[in-house]
Order: structure tokens, then sequence, then C-alpha cells
């Protein structure tokens, strides 16, 4: 091509670095829009995303675009990223064209141009100060050359008839979205704002898909039939294995709950609850559930037809089955639990491409780019049957204003999602998860399943979540609760400073042959820890103190919890004399499968009471466990609110339950007692003010950000400006506010086994910045996340050493415990005496 010629017909959007090929405006418009109809049209959006995609780059169509592309290629040094506007000439074509006429031809308009504005970058519609951001950049025309991309536009053979006709169609999709969200009385604001995150989730897809693939880079979407069927066979021929179907009293309660939950695979769509207590065997129940169901869903789309016909009609964009569900989420708040339950789904289901694994201790092996590139692109949009990650990663694709989050959204619909250990979301998310998970449900055919052994009570809340009808998988929670129940709480009167506390300790382990203390900080478990070891320096009795908290890297917590699981078996068996006494944080309650004879736990709220609870006793290797509260008076908790509010709320159960037991069914454990706790825990103004995620700075809630924006008008009125826009919502504000985990840490590299190995790697002057990179990568299980002010306190003792080239601190060797991962103080080596 004639390098000096700019016919728009001729432009290019993309040259590929290593074959030089170029690709055309034209050609990557059209791609992007036939992408973006084949993702949206099992979705009810098809002529939506289509017309979208077709004009999200029509900045591109002018001579200064192509300068700068090709200036990129031939002397990338003398350009920057992005410099060229490219996104708003196809949002402003769309607003003049299309913003006019009724409330929903707005609307859809407004859609539109906000998604292509936001393809590189969310982009408010109005600022929390007021500032009409989408009409600013609508209407400023500088330095776009508008008339030259509408004169390449006119030239390039797309009518603006079918673009009317597209837009027509486009609406009624729009009417249909908003006719099923018409019932609700909480956030219809919210869920057109929903609206509007799926439309640029399958735009952003469907661009860097078509780039991606013109580049080489991966290969364009896999529309592969999963054949649910077989792997509903393999999880039946699972459970029938002998270890499942022990005549004891724990297996026939487990193998119940497995059979209720494979006939509660034949309900409709909707939000439900799997409320099991801890041990009943949740994990493979609700993944019979969700197999079933999806299985469940294709026979019903389809009948009899055999496979290979169901694999050609999956096949065709024009007969979609939007009824069918494509995938199953499993959302899992700790990589303690993930990582366990992923072992769980592949011994299963057995390994291969269908299952996903994604969070941050994942490390694909090197020598194998190919096996790297295609975990990357899995991890890119979800475009897997199975998925099994995180809380943070879940809940930012679903609020973070980043494009990779954003990009992952469209995935989630006709799907089903586990939610394991529901009472974990942090109530700062309440409001937004429920209004979300309503909308999912209504909206993009989503099932959803909360499960939990303390369920929270999200419909008492407002906005409440829409739970289906029947709202829980298991019939008769009640009698549940009561045949599983293994252990009793029993409270300790008054406050224990650590002295105290380690005699009381004592004296459970002098009675009982493993003992599990839980405290709230890990300060806390480390005086514990500490005062024991002393107490049993000079004892003749053989005691192993064990220590876990969070101060040790994951490889090593991962080490002491399988050592803990070994002698915790010994000790069961009778083969060994020792008694163990193990001190720890809250991390040991959830996805960590152990079992002590007793537990002792400061007061908290009753969820981790719960959870606590279910390390006692877990198979029912006695007739009854207890669990005992604790005040522990030297548990600075300053920095732990909700756990303070927690415990408050259990100590008023606790003190009613002593008075009143025949009103919990005489179990602190039944779902009585737990509703009564959550009711507690919810209904206080400052506990519903928070649920709203407040940015008490700015003031502002994101909740209103994402809806109304409150806020945003408010200061509009106050400056005399009118508002006159149909979406007012501040995504950008939002979603760069919004954290999964509220918490200011920073992640350190420590010297424990291969830890050191690594460290040395990353020091060394033969290491690449690629090489540094991979070496990263690797380290994940082999560092330790430190609060600011940990982290400011070790520098300041000279612990920590910055490593250049790979922009990461270690912890130099001394300040790395064997027994209690890092310390605040160096340990002497016997030459430094």
């Amino acid at each position: 091509m004639d390098k000096t010629s700019y016919g728009g017909d001729a432009m290019i959007a993309h040259i590929n670095a290593e074959t030089r090929a170029e690709q055309t405006v034209l050609s990557h418009l059209q791609g992007t829009a036939a992408l973006s109809e084949k993702l949206a049209c099992p979705l009810g959006m098809g002529n939506l995303a289509y017309l979208t995609g077709l004009l999200h780059d029509l900045g591109k169509w002018r001579k200064k675009f192509e300068d700068y592309i090709r200036t990129a290629i031939d002397h990338p040094e003398k350009v920057r990223k992005g410099e060229v506007n490219h996104s708003s000439a196809g949002a402003i074509y769309v607003y003049q064209r299309y913003y006019k006429g009724d409330k929903l031809q707005r609307l859809t308009a407004q859609l539109m141009a906000e998604a292509i504005l936001s393809h590189h970058g969310l982009n408010d519609c109005l600022s929390p100060q007021g500032d009409e951001a989408f009409r600013t950049r609508i209407e400023k025309l500088e330095d776009l050359d508008y008339d030259e991309v509408l004169v390449n536009l006119e030239k390039s053979g797309i009518k603006a008839e079918e673009l009317d006709d597209r837009f027509a169609k486009a609406q009624e999709e729009i009417a249909v979205f908003i006719r099923k969200t018409s019932g609700y009385d909480y956030g219809k604001s919210f869920f057109q704002g929903m609206i509007e995150r799926m439309l640029l989730s399958i735009l952003i897809d469907a661009d860097r898909t078509d780039t991606a693939v013109f580049c080489g880079t991966r290969e364009e979407l896999a529309w592969e039939f999963t054949d649910w069927e077989l792997l509903c066979r393999k999880m039946e021929g699972y459970l029938a294995q002998p270890k499942f179907m022990l005549d004891t009293h724990i297996s026939r309660i487990r193998r119940d709950i497995a059979d209720e939950c494979l006939r509660f695979a034949e309900n409709q769509t909707g939000i439900y609850r799997l409320s099991v207590p801890t041990g009943g065997g949740k994990t493979l129940s609700g993944l019979r559930l969700a197999l079933n169901h999806i299985a469940g869903t294709r026979r019903e789309r389809f009948g009899k037809i055999e496979n290979s016909e169901i694999q050609k009609n999956l096949e065709k964009p024009e007969n979609p089955a939007p009824t069918a569900k494509k995938r199953i989420f499993y959302i899992g708040p700790y990589l303690s639990i993930l990582e366990q339950n992923a072992q769980v789904f592949r011994d299963v289901l057995g390994d291969g491409d269908f299952l996903l694994e994604h969070h941050s201790n994942v490390v694909q092996d090197d020598e194998s780019q190919l096996e790297g590139s295609r975990y990357r692109q899995m991890t890119e949009n979800w475009e897997v049957p199975i998925v099994l990650t995180t809380f943070v990663q879940f809940l930012n694709t679903l609020f973070s204003d980043s494009t990779q989050s954003v990009r992952r959204f469209h995935s989630l619909a006709d799907s089903i999602i586990i939610i394991d250990e529901i009472q974990s979301l942090p109530i700062h998310m309440i409001c937004m998860f429920n209004l979300m998970m309503n909308y999912l449900s209504a909206v993009w055919n989503v099932t959803v399943i909360l499960c939990s052994a303390t369920q929270p009570v999200l419909h008492h809340v407002k906005p409440p979540i829409d739970l289906g009808r029947p709202e829980d998988v298991i019939e008769n929670t009640a009698k549940l609760y009561a045949s599983l129940k293994r252990v009793r709480i029993e409270e300790k009167k008054g406050w224990l400073d650590t002295s105290q506390l380690s005699r009381f300790v004592a004296d459970i382990a002098g009675r009982e042959r493993s003992v599990l203390a839980i405290l709230n900080t890990k300060a806390a478990v480390r005086a514990l820890f500490l005062e024991l070891k002393q107490y049993y320096a000079d004892s003749s009795k053989p005691v192993r103190i064990v220590y876990l908290t969070t101060n040790m890297c994951p490889e090593h917590r991962l080490k002491v919890i399988h050592d803990l699981k070994q002698q915790l078996e010994a000790i069961q068996e009778g083969s060994t004399n020792e008694r163990m006494i193990c001190v720890s944080t809250s991390l040991i309650e959830a996805g960590v499968d152990l079992s002590f004879c007793s537990v002792i736990r400061s007061y908290a709220g009753m969820d981790n009471v719960a959870q606590a609870a279910g390390r006692c006793n877990r198979n029912g290797e006695s007739e009854e466990g207890v669990v005992y509260l604790v005040r522990y008076k030297e548990e600075n908790m300053s920095h732990q609110k909700q756990v303070v509010k927690g415990a408050s709320c259990s100590e008023k159960l606790v003190e009613d339950f002593q008075q009143n037991p025949q009103r919990y069914d005489h179990d602190l454990l039944s779902p009585q007692a737990l509703n009564t706790y959550y009711n507690h825990y919810y209904y206080d103004p400052e506990q519903q003010k928070l649920m709203r995620y407040p940015i008490e700075k700015k003031g502002f809630t994101l909740l209103d950000l994402l809806s109304e924006n409150r806020v945003g008008k408010m200061a509009a009125y106050r400056d005399k400006r009118q508002v006159e826009l149909e979406l007012c919502q501040a995504f950008k504000t939002a979603g760069a506010c919004f954290q999964a985990i509220d918490s200011d840490t920073v992640s350190i590299l420590v010297p424990y086994e291969k830890g050191r190995e690594y460290i040395a790697d990353l020091c060394s002057f033969h290491s690449t910045p690629a090489e540094c990179k991979k070496i990263l990568r690797k380290a994940q299980r082999f560092t330790v996340n430190l609060y600011r002010y940990q982290f400011e306190k070790m520098k300041n003792l000279e612990a920590l050493q910055f490593l250049e080239k790979a922009g990461a601190w270690a912890l130099k060797e001394g300040f790395y415990d064997e027994e209690m991962g890092v310390v605040m103080e160096k340990k002497l080596d016997f030459m430094d005496i």
C-alpha cells in the first residue's frame, strides 16, 4: 500500500510489529462489531453491541492517527501512548445522531456513547462535583478532525440506514431490560448503570480480541460445547466411592445433603442459600447442584437432541440458547479455601482446559510458553466453563474501574455462581452486592448459590437480596443443624491477661489431647505462644506448641497446616502420646480441614465462633466437643472495629441464650441464634451507613455514585446548573475508589526455604528485567503482607532491602523465624553473641 495515500478505506487501525502487516480501520470496526454481536446475541443485546463495536474506533479514520501509529512502530521513542484521542469521535457521532426523542431513545444513545468513551478507561457521566464529564467530552470537537472522520465514514460503504435500523432494534433491547427490573423498588438507576457495564465489557473484549487475533497473539473466541452430562456422571462416580458410603452418622447426613442438592438442581434461575454446618460437605454438594443445574437447563432447552447436534446449534449465533447456562463460577474468600476446593474439583472432574484456577498463587511453568500464554488468555475474559477465583477478583469484576476487570464482566451472564463463605463479605459491600446479585439474576439469567454455615440475613437489609422461591436449598435447616451438632459453647466469665489465659489453655490441654486457641490479633497470638512456650519449658509432659498467623508466608503456613493434620490424625488414632496446642488467628477458621478436641475462641462475631467450632470434633470423634469463649484483655482491637462490633453482638446473644435457651433450640449455633446475631449486627444506624460503602473524606458513597449520584446532582444544583442526562453515574470515580479489601499493606519476599533462592536470583547482576518478572511470579508463595506501620518499623530496623531490578522489597536474614515467620527483632546467630 502507498503509505502516502490516506483514502478512508485504506487507513490503518493497527500494525503488526513483527510482520508489519496492516489492519485497516474498516476491517477492525467490522471485526469488533461482529465479535460484539456474537458475544451479545445470547444476552439479548446483539444490535446494541454490534452498533457500539462498529463505531467505537471511528476516531482512527484520519491522517493524524495514521501518522501516529506508523511513528509508534518505526520510532516508538517519539510518541506517547494514547496521545491521539480516537475514542471521542464515535461517541460524538452517536450523540449527535441519536441523543434526542423520548427517554428510551436518549438512554440507548447514552449507553452506546458512554461505552465508546470508556473502552480505554472508565468515564464519569456526572462527577461528584457536579461537572457533566460526559457532555464535556461529546461537545469538545477540537483536535479531533471530526469532519475528516465523517468524510471517511461516508466513503467506507457503511450505510446510515443500516445504522438507524440497528439503533431502532437496540432501543427494543433496552426496553426489554427495563421491563425485567420494573418490579424492583430499589436500584433502578443502578441496574441501568450495570447495563452500561455489560455493554462496555462486551466492547472491550471484542476490541481486544479482534486486535490480538490480527496480531497473532491469541485465537478467536472459542465457542466449544461442554459435555455437562459427562461431568455429572463423573460427579456421581466420585460420590459412589467407598469412602463416601461409610455407615456412620455424619456420612449419612452428608449423603442426604448431597441428595437434596441434586433434587434442588431442577429449580429455575434464582438466588438461593445453601446453609450447611461446618463439616457437612457443602463443597461437593454445591458442585453436584451446579453441574446438574447446568445439565438440566441444557436438557430443558434441547430435549433429547444428541450432543453433536447440540454443539452444532450452539455454534450458530443466530440460534442462541438464552435459558442454558454456560459456566460455573466458584468464589472463595481466602486462598486456603480456594486452593483446597480447586483440588477437590480436579479430583472429581479431572484436570483440563475446562477448569481455570485464577488467583495470585497460580504460577505457570516458564518452560511452557504455550501453557503460560493459554493461561493468560483464559484469565483475560474467563472464557472457560468452570472458573475458581477469589472474592477480590470477583468483586473487582463487578465494581473496579480497571478495564481488565470490566472485560470479564460479561462472562458472568448465563452462569451459576457459587459464593462460598458468604458471611465473609465485607460490610461496606453489602448494598452494592445485593443489587448486583438481583441484577445478574433478573437480567442475565444467573443462578446464585450463597453458601455458609452462618448465613447472613441479606434479605433483611435495604436494599434486600431477592431470594428465590424456595429460599433455601436445604428444606429443613433447623433439623439439619440439630442432627450435625457436635459441640457446645461455654463462656468463661471475666477478663484474662496473658498469664491467666495461658494457664486456662494449659488446664484444658491437661484434659484434652489437642487444643486450638484462636485470638483476634497477630500480636495476641505471639504473646500467648511465647507464654505457653515458657510455661511448658520445664514440663516433663510432651506438649507441642504450634503458631499460625499471616506473619508466615503461604508456603510456611501450608507446611505447618499439613504437619498439624498429620499430628492430629496420629493423636486420634492413638499412635502418639504427644499433646498439641495450636495458637492461631482466624485464618484457621475457614477452609482448613482440621479437628481438635477442644477450641478456645476470643470473643468475636458469631460467624467467627461458628467457624471456630467447625475445627472442634469435626468428624464426630467424640460425643461432644467444647468451644470456650474468653475475653482477652491484652488484645489491641483499635484497628478491628467490625470484630469489636461482632463481639458485642455475640455477647448480647450469649446473655439472652443463658436466660432463654429454649428460644434457640438450646444451641448457640442454631439458625435461630445466628439470625438473632445478624439482626443485632445489621440493625444499627452506623452499620447501615457502612453498608453503602461510604468514602468519608470525600462525602459520598459508592452506592450513590453507581445509582442516582445525588451528590453530583446536588453540587450541580448549588452551582445553578441543570443536569439533562439519562445516566448520571460517576463510573470512573466509583471504580477508582473501590477496594475489594480495605487494607493498606506492602508485600515483601521472605527468606524461607526456596524464598532464599528467589531473593538471591533477584539480586543477581545477571538477571534481566524479564527474568525478574518470572521469578517474582514464582515467589508469590514466599511473600508476607505487612501493614504500612509494620513496614515502616521494619525499615527503621534496617530489616528490609529494596531489590532495584525487581522493584520489590525483601526481608533480610535473621528477621524470619522458623516458628513465627516475620519477627520485629533480629534473631542472634551463635557468631553474633
